[in-house]
């Protein structure tokens, strides 16, 4: 059978038929019914499709969409009926098209292709021993359509079901973990960074502020490993290391630093003196580390311990529901509010002149864009977005770059943001897609 429904009446009624039969359990662990209603027509179609778990989600790969149509009337989220396992669950479904999220749609097929890897291997994605080509995955998503289906609460799941929203029998505080994964991220996020940092602002902010910066880190990896078990960390980590990406993201990684040391040296010709390359590297809240050895520090510490949760955990998660623009500044509000302690520890944001905060948030909105942009861009890389965040805070906080270059350099970044976030909202269109939404819409 096809993924995304048999095309043939006559076998759509026969597995309708066997998937209601004391006989299901020979398909049941793959194949399921969905009913959907047409958006002009409102019938209801119900028809078999094959299915994979994963993320906490259902996903359905429809092979050869362009030559299908159920799956357009699922352009915005749309309520669903599922026959699983024996159950028949409520559910809402959403289908992503690659051109509109790249990600949502690369996360599916990682998930599909997994389960079905003789699918995979046809495609050349999956390797005979398994191994997903990460590189072939990322350009394949870009031209496919997937969908996502979550249960309803309500609905009556079968217990076999991995990760769907079923209530699970676990202890303490990890049932609501894996219901409830982004609102977990953000407060234990919040309760490692502020847990640090509040006291530290009590005892006078003299303290680094840079051990708080790990909360969001730590954060996705511990929700990740609960939530969706040895298959979410693998996942996470594989994002974490992947560096097979176009060459053209190292370049747009390092053009901040490049346009630093551009508007540096035309300072320079002006009398100035040209900064050294140990203020090049010294940071606030890295006292005693200088070169390249605070390089490494920033990059552990700035870049890992925020990307892995910001753009690794947070982002993908609300791309499931909204476009590029609203994902963006759904990361950036929190973000914005994860930053308020720091600005009463010395080495933070404290002496920050307040008639200067509405444009420090106008730059947390416009990195949230820029960040979204090469995140998603550099197939779902970490790596790439961990490298343009030090590339970043190289170019503004540093002591070689107060004052003008930092201006200059994040009046560049807001600029982007602006051609970036038009160029999003003009492919959105192009494709049909509505502005306020991701996926596919005719």
């Amino acid at each position: 059978m096809k993924s995304g429904g048999t095309r043939s009446p006559v076998t759509r009624r026969f597995m309708a038929w066997l998937l209601r039969s004391p006989f299901a359990d020979l398909l049941d662990g793959s194949v399921m019914l969905i009913a959907i209603r047409g958006r002009r027509s409102g019938a209801q179609y119900t028809f078999p499709v094959q299915y994979a778990e994963g993320g906490g989600a259902i996903w359905v790969f429809p092979g050869h969409h362009e030559r299908k149509t159920w799956w357009r009337n699922l352009a915005s989220e749309s309520s669903v009926t599922l026959h699983l396992r024996g159950h028949d669950v409520e559910a809402t479904a959403e289908a992503f098209s690659g051109k509109g999220a790249p990600s949502v749609v690369e996360e599916g097929l990682y998930t599909y292709l997994r389960r079905f890897r003789a699918v995979g291997r046809r495609m050349g994605v999956v390797s005979r021993n398994g191994k997903v080509d990460q590189e072939r995955l990322g350009e394949l998503a870009k031209s496919r359509v997937i969908v996502r289906i979550e249960p309803l609460a309500h609905g009556i799941v079968s217990p076999r079901i991995e990760g769907v929203h079923e209530r699970p029998e676990m202890p303490g505080l990890l049932g609501p973990i894996r219901r409830h994964p982004l609102g977990a991220f953000y407060a234990l996020t919040f309760l490692l960074s502020w847990g640090y940092w509040v006291p530290n602002t009590l005892a006078g902010g003299k303290w680094s502020h840079s051990p708080g910066l790990l909360g969001p880190a730590i954060s996705a990896i511990v929700v990740s490993g609960v939530s969706q078990g040895s298959g979410g960390l693998r996942g996470l980590a594989d994002r974490i290391l992947r560096w097979r990406v176009h060459p053209r993201w190292y370049l747009w990684v390092a053009f901040p630093v490049g346009l630093a040391l551009v508007v540096a040296g035309v300072l320079s010709l002006g009398g100035g003196e040209f900064p050294s390359f140990a203020e090049w590297s010294e940071m606030a809240g890295f006292a005693g580390v200088s070169g390249w050895a605070a390089y490494g520090v920033i990059l552990v510490v700035n870049g890992f311990g925020e990307e892995t949760g910001w753009r690794g955990f947070a982002t993908p998660a609300f791309r499931r529901r909204h476009n590029e623009i609203t994902s963006s500044l759904l990361v950036a509000i929190p973000w914005a509010l994860w930053h308020l302690p720091t600005f009463f520890i010395d080495s933070g944001y404290r002496g920050f002149p307040l008639f200067f905060l509405p444009g420090w948030l106008l730059g947390v909105f416009a990195l949230a864009v820029v960040m979204t942009w090469i995140y998603e861009g550099a197939r779902s890389s970490i790596l790439i977005a961990v490298l343009m965040h030090l590339s970043l805070n190289v170019a503004t906080t540093t002591a070689a770059t107060e004052g003008t270059v930092s201006a200059v350099v994040t009046m560049a970044v807001v600029v982007s943001s602006i051609i970036i976030a038009a160029r999003w909202r003009a492919a959105a269109e192009g494709a049909g897609v509505h502005p306020g939404r991701s996926g596919y819409r005719e």
